[in-house]
């Protein structure tokens, strides 16, 4: 009997992964075609495929289980998989382990939920966390390391609610030591499983919490400790990473404020305005009235527990922001907000499980899935459509060199670079406005991208020229040039005539 259930359970569990691979091959399925970032071009160029993984980098950064992934991506190249020519294949393989994560959340849930039967509207609510405009950047590098570190996350949590601590802090440690904000997924799954199970415990609730709430931050504390352990003993010679707030507390205090607002309201410019503000209150609004109205036992306990809660998953996301040194917070940063809403919506849907409130709750959830996916897929078409703008100017600025070379026979060997006090960050054809971030932002905005893009294109070896900050004595050279044929003028696309010049084996270049 015990064999067969245990058959019967594998066969679940491969049921379920099957259907959470294939929604998210479905939902992804147009990012693996060609599609490149501004690292990708500099990592073809500078031929990075040639190294090998180096452990003395990821201590500096903090990142030490990515020196075991970097290990994995250099296995796929040695078999002719690289991240640039062929990342559909990493993007599947993060899919599939995405998909694994999704089935072991679904399945620590639906056991604290107590639920007999598989809940297809559990699942919708789990995906949320892996479908949505954010974390498309994942998409557009790589994949497989992002999803590695997420499915550690996952299981750190599943082991600390299990009580086994031990694996609980080990995957947590090798979660936070994929990339460092890793560390409140672990936590946000724990403290909503433990919510949904111990509410009306408040011993076990807290010191469930409690208990994790200290592995996790262990786990970080030492994550951070180590770099500074190896920059004392010579290992390193510098932390990418640093913390320390500094002194000037009243600018960070606005930034943090500026951050929580762009992302909970704004959405990073991509949802609409106010839409997970809104949403969060409007549950949280409903949780209290469900309270009031069942007369739960101690309800102004369970009404404190709720709003509680809801301050505890948003309010963790900004911690690091305290005790950060960047300044920066781009989407793969705030993956966790998805997380918290996913788990804010499941810890409701416990509640109501058994209620007629239920079937409106589908109704709205069906609304919100609906929206997370335009907007995740809005995402990715603005990834391609920039590509496709980046290319088609990369285009236009090589046909104006090679027109340059075959009428005066001259070969142009080095492009110096002006980059406009207003350049552009990414293009107005993009349904996304840019607020803070935005991955789909333009290859040229970047320096180590610009020129290289064309090197990379069409196999030039272009040498770069910085003009803005150029070395030895030719700073006023350059301000020469940039007074007589760029300055004062503002562009909004590409113009070849107005923005490159040519003088025999040099082209000046502004970019806009």
């Amino acid at each position: 009997m015990k064999v067969k259930a245990g058959l019967k359970e594998k066969q679940e569990d491969i049921k379920l992964f099957g259907v959470n691979a294939t929604i998210l091959l479905a939902v992804y399925s147009t990012m693996m075609n060609f599609q490149i970032t501004s690292d990708h071009v500099y990592a073809a160029v500078i031929d990075e495929f040639s190294q090998f993984p180096s452990m003395i980098n990821q201590l500096a950064a903090g990142r030490y289980t990515g020196y075991f992934i970097a290990w994995i991506l250099k296995v796929f190249q040695l078999v002719g998989v690289d991240k640039v020519h062929h990342q559909f294949v990493l993007q599947i393989a993060g899919i599939l382990v995405y998909a694994i994560a999704a089935s072991i959340l679904y399945k620590i849930y639906a056991e604290k939920m107590q639920l007999e039967k598989y809940s297809i509207f559990l699942n919708a609510l789990i995906l949320i966390a892996f479908v949505n405009p954010f974390i498309v950047e994942t998409y557009v590098y790589i994949c497989l390391d992002w999803a590695i570190g997420i499915l550690l996350a996952v299981l750190g949590a599943k082991y600390l609610l299990k009580q086994r601590y031990g694996l609980g802090f080990l995957f947590s440690f090798l979660a936070v030591s994929t990339y460092q904000t890793n560390i409140l997924m672990v936590l946000i799954y724990c403290i909503g499983a433990i919510y949904i199970e111990y509410r009306h415990s408040f011993k076990e609730l807290f010191t469930r919490i409690m208990k994790c709430g200290a592995i996790t931050v262990l786990a970080a504390f030492i994550n951070i400790l180590i770099p500074k352990i190896c920059l004392s003993l010579g290992i390193i010679d510098g932390i990418v990473k640093q913390t320390g707030a500094g002194d000037e507390w009243n600018l960070r205090i606005v930034w943090i404020a500026q951050i929580i607002y762009l992302s909970i309201y704004k959405g990073y410019g991509m949802l609409p305005d106010g839409f997970l503000f809104w949403m969060i209150l409007l549950i949280s609004l409903i949780a209290i009235l469900y309270f009031v109205r069942k007369k739960e036992k101690k309800t102004g306990l369970q009404i404190l527990y709720w709003i509680l809660l809801t301050g505890i998953l948003f309010g963790m996301l900004y911690a690091p922001c305290f005790v950060s040194s960047t300044i920066g917070y781009p989407q793969r940063t705030m993956l966790s907000l998805f997380m918290s809403f996913s788990v804010l919506l499941i810890c409701f849907y416990s509640l109501i499980k058994n209620e007629r409130l239920l079937k409106y709750y589908h109704i709205g959830i069906y609304l919100i899935a609906g929206i997370m996916l335009y907007q995740t897929e809005s995402g990715i078409q603005d990834c391609y459509t920039s590509n496709a703008l980046d290319f088609y100017e990369a285009q236009c600025v090589q046909e104006t060199i090679e027109a340059y070379e075959q009428e005066t026979g001259n070969e142009i060997t080095q492009i110096a670079v002006h980059r406009a006090s207003n350049i552009h960050y990414s293009y107005a054809q993009l349904h996304y406005e840019n607020v803070y971030a935005l991955y789909s932002h333009r290859l040229f905005y970047d320096a180590w991208s610009d020129v290289n893009l064309l090197n990379y294109l069409f196999d030039e070896d272009y040498e770069r020229i910085d003009m803005d900050y150029p070395y030895g004595d030719k700073r006023q050279f350059y301000d020469e040039i940039c007074a007589k044929y760029f300055d004062g003028k503002s562009w909004d696309r590409l113009n070849t005539e107005e923005q490159i010049v040519f003088d025999r084996n040099v082209m000046y270049w502004v970019i806009y």
